[in-house]
């Protein structure tokens, strides 16, 4: 709640007063008079100037220098075959990353297909090795194992999953999986790929907190 302070013309911000109910009286209250922000201007990096000439007349062919931690990117959508084929091979895969500018300013390329993903952070994953075949939906202990989740994406392809159960905290300094063919190292928690070698299968937890078998084999069916 706020209250006009008279004596300096700023703003005072009253907390909920104390009150003595036995007593029927207040018995005190305090008053916020400051508050310090502290500012990150002091940590801005100097940009380059963009000359007037070079900019275009059209806004959305402007360049535009912004803060951006790495990392920090909305979505990642991932193109071409979802399913490698009898070889094991995926097809036609193509990356590309959409970043919080693009959703601010709505500035998209034209596509010409549908991605086979569309990976945020925390999205679950059922990783495989070869093919999705070698999956035993039937086997819980396997499917904890093979259950990841994304920490990160960046701009040069590099995508990061960490096992869905990891609390440590920061991942870069975490066991990396050596090989899909074998996840049974529970030491073994981060697993770093590029689109052309992901081999994942999206995968959600029902409210009973076991993975949705059904949704993660009906993506499979439709992609086959």
């Amino acid at each position: 709640m706020l209250n006009e302070n008279k004596e300096n013309d700023s703003p005072a911000i009253i907390l909920p007063e104390y009150f003595d109910e036995e007593k029927k009286k207040q018995i005190g209250r305090m008053v916020i008079k400051n508050i310090r922000l502290k500012s990150s201007s002091a940590n801005l990096k100097k940009y380059k100037e963009i000359r007037a000439i070079d900019k275009s007349k059209l806004e959305h062919k402007r360049d535009y220098y912004f803060d951006k931690d790495s990392y920090t990117n909305y979505e990642a959508r991932i193109f071409g075959d979802l399913i490698p084929d009898e070889n094991g091979k995926l097809k036609n895969r193509k990356y590309k990353l959409i970043n919080h500018y693009n959703i601010v300013k709505n500035i998209f390329e034209e596509e010409t297909q549908k991605p086979i993903l569309r990976l945020h952070q925390d999205d679950m994953l059922l990783i495989f090795d070869k093919h999705s075949d070698e999956i035993d939906w039937e086997s819980k202990k396997e499917l904890q194992s093979r259950l990841f989740k994304i920490v990160k994406f960046d701009e040069n392809g590099i995508i990061v999953l960490v096992r869905h159960n990891y609390a440590k905290g920061n991942v870069d300094s975490a066991k990396a999986i050596k090989s899909e063919n074998n996840l049974s190292d529970l030491s073994e928690v981060v697993l770093r790929r590029r689109p052309s070698t992901l081999r994942v299968i999206p995968a959600k937890i029902n409210v009973l907190g076991n993975i949705d078998v059904a949704y993660s084999r009906s993506i499979i069916d439709k992609n086959r």
